[in-house]
């Protein structure tokens, strides 16, 4: 049996039945349950909504403001001031360690001083 005839032998009909007027029936219980709770706590909720949004915004380009000064204002050190200060932090074993195997690098030795 091809698949047409089978949609031909169930027909059109619907296997079940809404009593007439029960979508606009649901449709305003929804809208009563919903519009009608949230007009009664809509102005305190919004207003505590943005006041918290104000808030949270202000605190928010205040931290960035000294996020900023901070980096800017800050002293940055060279290359050679901070690859000295590295260097400084080194134990001796470490600073051995890495002459031992630097001192056969080819690229190093071509760099002119």
């Amino acid at each position: 049996m091809k698949q047409t005839e089978i949609l031909e032998r169930i027909g059109k009909q619907l296997p079940y039945t809404t009593p007439e007027g029960s979508h606009k029936e649901l449709q305003q219980r929804i809208l009563a349950a919903t519009i009608g709770q949230r007009t009664a706590h809509s102005t305190t909720r919004t207003r505590g909504r943005k006041v918290a949004l104000w808030g949270s915004g202000a605190v928010a380009v205040a931290a960035a403001a000294i996020a900023l000064a901070l980096v800017v204002g800050t002293p940055k050190p060279t290359a050679a001031e901070a690859f000295d200060q590295m260097l400084a932090q080194l134990t001796d074993e470490q600073c051995n360690a890495l002459v031992a195997s630097y001192s056969n690098d080819v690229f190093l030795w071509s760099i002119e001083e």
